[in-house]
């Protein structure tokens, strides 16, 4: 292949294998999952889709830090999916580029540095002692629930806590839930198209935005009042300056707010669901995860006092190792971020392939994760390829549960301890039992979550 770029003028290109229409017309009987899975099993490491312009599938860990890492100058977040996104959720960390973006990177990293984990313990621990609390009755009375309802409400009122120092009601969760679940069909299912047209879809979408907006707004205006603000991510944002010496706006806190508040909730609440559904299915995990826990309690000189015994806990995180593999294997299997794209600013070269300027990459952790060359048996649940031993022969770039490069997710650490808090405060006190007759569907939106919940019984353990 030659091309008119000056830079690759007299160069010949490997050719990118392409799909045919018989090929890709048998989607309507495998997922969009699968068929990454397939795409990179039948055609390699790059393959071109069928777009308006240049598109490619990347799943070679090697392409994948070129476009993350090498020249990520020349990869955008630049699509329609993003500009679907940015158009609900405002022009935030996530969903920005270029220098602004950099400017939010640099103003937030220091509240999610390793060593500020502590701070976010006590209300982890807090809500997750009341999540337990509401199983008790759930287990008394014999009544089933959604349990990732229940991760979500969780991992909401944490964010909210946390990031913004405020208590959240349950009317207020429903909508901040519901308004999700429309972003994610308004983006995953491309009604953005349409956006301006009266489907019910954008309607709902537009008075729920309108709704959470008008909640956000009012506690950024209270904030603003307080002379002693507490120290978290909405008074750092009130803080912010550009590089005009300019104070953020109302309309760029606001942004950051629902990018933090949205992406933190689903992330960590998915990924729960997921790990739950993992130990469900392996019960030996669950008791290694189950025996962790408990010696990790038993240790603890206060463990009799659970409210100032469950604020140590944390403290013996590097206690849980196993705990932690499992998260990590969870993600490995289901990534909350299931696919990524980028827009190629520049022509570019990737291993004798040509990438053309303007052509979107699709890049899939979901199929990376099963990359029979990075990973043996990728579809077991195998929690052990993460003991710190075996992280050492895993490629950086075979594993994407936060991204990589510059733009890894900047609560990443956050999100781990996260996870650990909830499951060391709920798996000693509980055992779960799926619905039976439940269909277990992976739903591939913006996140990937679990079509319908996942439904359970719960039956309380002896301490």
């Amino acid at each position: 292949m030659l091309t008119s770029n000056p830079k690759f003028a007299y160069k010949t290109f490997k050719k990118i294998k392409a799909p045919s229409s018989l090929y890709l017309a048998d989607d309507t009987k495998r997922s969009c999952l699968q068929l990454q899975v397939d795409l990179m099993n039948d055609f390699g490491n790059i393959v071109r889709l069928p777009h308006f312009s240049p598109c490619f599938a990347i799943t070679h860990p090697d392409y994948v830090k070129h476009i993350f890492l090498t020249n990520q100058s020349n990869y955008i977040k630049s699509d329609k999916n993003y500009e679907g996104l940015t158009d609900i959720i405002g022009a935030g960390i996530i969903t920005n580029n270029g220098e602004p973006w950099h400017e939010q990177r640099l103003n937030l990293a220091p509240l999610f540095q390793p060593h500020q984990l502590p701070h976010y313990f006590p209300n982890m621990i807090s809500l997750t002692q009341e999540v337990a609390a509401r199983w008790q009755q759930f287990a008394k009375q014999k009544t089933s629930f959604n349990l990732t309802t229940e991760m979500m409400s969780l991992t909401l009122k944490i964010s909210a806590r946390n990031f913004l120092n405020e208590e959240l009601d349950e009317a207020f969760i429903k909508q901040v839930i519901a308004f999700s679940q429309s972003m994610n069909n308004y983006v995953g299912k491309a009604f953005y198209f349409f956006k301006f047209l009266p489907f019910p879809t954008n309607i709902r979408l537009r008075r729920q935005k309108k709704i959470v907006d008008k909640t956000l707004l009012g506690w950024i205006q209270k904030r603003r009042a307080l002379p002693e603000p507490p120290a978290d991510l909405l008074t750092q944002l009130l803080q912010m300056r550009n590089k005009k010496n300019e104070p953020l706006s109302d309309t760029q806190i606001l942004a950051e707010l629902k990018n933090f508040l949205v992406a933190s909730y689903e992330t960590v609440s998915h990924t729960l669901t997921w790990t739950w559904l993992n130990l469900i299915k392996n019960p030996a995990c669950l008791e290694k995860v189950r025996h962790e826990i408990q010696t990790v309690h038993n240790s603890n000189p206060d463990h009799s006092h659970p409210e100032e015994g469950a604020a140590r806990c944390p403290v013996s995180f590097p206690h849980l190792p196993y705990t932690k593999m499992v998260i990590e294997e969870s993600m490995r299997l289901h990534p909350p971020a299931w696919v990524i794209t980028r827009r190629a600013l520049r022509g570019d070269e990737l291993e004798g392939y040509f990438i053309p300027a303007g052509s979107y990459l699709v890049i899939s952790p979901y199929a990376i994760h099963r990359h029979p060359a990075y990973w043996h048996d990728p579809e077991k649940f195998i929690p052990e390829r993460f003991t710190e031993e075996n992280k050492k022969s895993i490629n950086r770039y075979s594993y994407l549960p936060f991204g990589a490069g510059p733009r890894t997710c900047i609560a990443s650490h956050l999100a781990i301890a996260e996870a650990q808090t909830i499951l060391a405060g709920l798996i000693p006190s509980f055992d779960l039992t799926l619905l039976p007759k439940q269909t277990l569907r992976p739903l591939a939106l913006i996140t990937l979550s679990i079509k319908d919940g996942l439904w359970v019984t719960a039956t309380t353990r002896s301490q």
